[in-house]
């Protein structure tokens, strides 16, 4: 930090007011992240069902059931 000294004499501390954009890009990141995580299966759901050969309903039920499963 730097020291100034001001017009009646006394001194004060100036404060780093830099931007962390750093930290903003990684909150970012991690939001699409979730984001494109939550909606994804979902988007794919008539590829996934027709890839395991069974009804987009059953694929949505294991999209949904995989939810509720810790990680």
């Amino acid at each position: 930090m730097k020291s100034t000294t001001t017009y009646d004499g006394s001194s004060s501390e100036l404060t780093d007011n830099t931007a962390h954009w750093s930290g903003v890009f990684a909150m970012s990141l991690c939001v699409l992240a979730l984001i494109a995580s939550e909606f994804m299966p979902v988007s794919l759901l008539t590829l996934i069902a027709n890839a395991l050969q069974i009804t987009e309903d059953m694929a949505g039920q294991g999209i949904a059931i995989s939810v509720t499963l810790p990680y």
